[in-house]
């Protein structure tokens, strides 16, 4: 070595203190030590680190490592990412279809081990200039959690590949895995004894799955387990788990009759037990809004039990009363509506109470007068008063045009349900708000005894430059002269407008009113794959029904659409009409 090169190496290890002192044994100082042994570790550990031998591993990986939050993350997070890095590996996962699941099941079958902690807890104390050559490790458990959301966002077409090692992970000691794995089962409930058989194991075991996905607790799955009622009964008693035990027992139906004493309790209290036994505990009162989104659930729940006995229907009533939330009240004329005939006790005291300073709330109770039919006869008096424009005198001063026209037209709806024969003179009001109101439509389609009258007044209608107008006008003719070709027509044509809004607004009106799927289904397939129209989409094949079987062909490629929402709404769709098209549900460990 020549005299400058030796000169320079003798600097560069007086710099980093690695070269001897005078009169000191030959040893490396500590804390190089450490840090040349950290890097090697390090390094090791990135080297073993699980390989990207393929576009789709190298995918995987970067999604798996992505800088982002897991824990109570919806699904649709690994669909939004902003680099187009990330957002180019999640386009590589969705084109691979099922050939992405193996390699996420060997993710959740992975372990940590004291090396992945050690190199995970000490990149942080490292150098900047080494953070910033090396990646930064991501821990096992992040990993296997970024791999079920994965699956879960990844809908029907991986979830049921996937079934048999989500079925293992639900005895995972790890809650938070194991609840993201029962959250991603969801998907196939409704069809999997076994995946029943093992979430309800799981679900009695943990004693109400405190770490349940939102999306859970109002999932169809739930009635077909209906050993979980005394569970969900329990867990009313919880005061923040007794909301989304609510919403579970409301999709159990009438199956949740066991459970009236406990849903009547928490629709007055917001939890089942009283306050008593929460301070005989010593727990101190939950939230106010938690209270209140308890009650509106249980109030749900409770009218679709089918109970209807003075306690319920009492309660009922004390929520349309109730002083403090306008959403109670509004919930309370929702569910008293859906009492029919049987709420009949209740309408003299509803009409004394209906005064409501909240527009939302009275207009809501005006309509569930209306809703009653002819039983509300007792409240003919005071929504004549409503619709000539004497308000109640809680109302505020400052009441905007529009709201007081909001309940006046509301009064006018309820009257004509109540007493069909008062119609006929509120023919021109209901015309004159036909351009203005969806809801005319409805009224008027109704009234079949007046037929004669309304046809002539709609016929001309058809031919507005208005064409969502004109599409109404349609609607109401064939609902009253179903065999009317030229409405037909009028619908027929706007279901091939350039406009979607008004080709998915042609559609429903169009199945509605005939039941016609030959002109509807192939409106609703291709508007189902725009996020601005899917969930209408949606409704349109499922009330199709299995009449909407040829689309399956065409909703299969849309389980691996790049947008979650549109790739769950397939797969639920294909469930429902036609489930030998969905990939089969393999009960094996992968």
């Amino acid at each position: 070595m020549n005299g400058p090169a030796r000169a320079a190496g003798h600097e560069l290890f007086m710099k980093t203190g690695l070269v001897l002192k005078p009169g000191r044994p030959f040893r490396l100082r500590r804390k190089y030590v450490y840090l040349l042994g950290t890097c090697l570790l390090v390094a090791v550990g990135i080297a073993r680190w699980p390989g990207s031998n393929s576009p789709l591993e190298h995918a995987l990986d970067r999604l798996l490592t992505a800088p982002l939050t897991i824990w109570r993350a919806p699904p649709e997070t690994f669909d939004n990412f902003s680099d187009r890095e990330s957002a180019a590996c999640m386009a590589v996962v969705l084109r691979s279809g099922t050939n992405c699941v193996p390699y996420l099941c060997g993710e959740l079958r992975r372990r940590e081990t004291a090396f992945n902690r050690f190199c995970v807890a000490r990149w942080r104390t490292l150098p900047t200039f080494l953070n910033r050559i090396l990646p930064e490790p991501v821990s096992v458990r992040a990993r296997r959690l970024r791999a079920l959301t994965l699956l879960q966002c990844l809908g029907h077409g991986a979830v049921r590949p996937a079934t048999g090692t989500l079925i293992g992970i639900l005895s995972d000691p790890t809650p938070e895995i194991a609840a993201q794995a029962a959250s991603a089962l969801g998907l196939v409930l409704p069809e999997s004894l076994r995946a029943r058989e093992a979430f309800v194991a799981y679900f009695q075991r943990t004693r109400g799955g405190e770490f349940l996905g939102a999306e859970m607790w109002s999932a169809e799955f739930w009635k077909d387990v209906p050993e979980l009622l005394p569970q969900l009964v329990r867990q009313l008693e919880t005061p923040y788990l007794a909301g989304d035990a609510a919403r579970a027992l409301n999709v159990y139906g009438t199956n949740a009759a066991p459970a009236v004493t406990a849903l009547l309790e928490a629709a007055a209290d917001g939890f089942a037990g009283g306050f008593e036994k929460l301070e005989k505990a010593g727990r101190e009162p939950p939230r106010y809004d938690l209270l209140m989104e308890t009650r509106c659930n249980a109030l749900l729940a409770l009218a679709k039990t089918g109970v209807r006995n003075d306690r319920v229907l009492e309660t009922f009533f004390q929520a349309w009363n109730e002083a403090s939330f306008p959403m109670l009240r509004y919930n309370g004329g929702s569910v008293i509506a859906a009492c029919g005939e049987v709420a009949a006790p209740l309408v003299p005291r509803m009409v004394a109470t209906l005064e409501d300073e909240d527009v939302f709330a009275l207009v809501r109770k005006i309509n569930a007068l209306g809703e009653l039919g002819p039983v509300a006869r007792a409240a003919l008096p005071k929504l004549r008063a409503y619709e000539s424009g004497e308000l109640p005198g809680s109302s505020s001063p400052e009441l905007k045009d529009a709201a007081v026209e909001d309940i006046q037209f509301a009064a006018t709806v309820a009257i004509c349900r109540i007493a069909p024969a008062e119609a006929g003179a509120r023919l021109d009001r209901l015309a004159a708000e036909f351009g203005n109101r969806e809801q005319v439509a409805q009224c008027l389609g109704s009234l079949k005894d007046l037929a004669p009258r309304i046809l002539p007044l709609l016929r001309s209608r058809l031919l507005e430059q208005d064409r969502l107008i004109a599409a109404r006008a349609a609607f109401v003719i064939l609902r009253l002269d179903p065999g009317d070709p030229q409405a037909r027509s009028r619908l027929i044509a706007e279901c091939e407008s350039r406009d979607l809004l008004r080709r998915l607004f042609a559609a429903r009106l169009l199945l509605d009113a005939t039941g016609d799927v030959a002109h509807t289904l192939p409106v609703f397939v291709e508007l189902l794959q725009r996020p601005e129209t899917r969930f209408e989409a949606e409704q349109g094949i499922l009330a199709c029904g299995l009449a909407a079987r040829p689309a399956a062909p065409e909703l299969r490629k849309l389980l691996w659409h790049p947008r979650g929402e549109i790739r769950r709404a397939a797969g639920d769709i294909l469930r429902a009409i036609a489930p030998e098209s969905l990939p089969p549900i393999n009960q094996r460990v992968l």
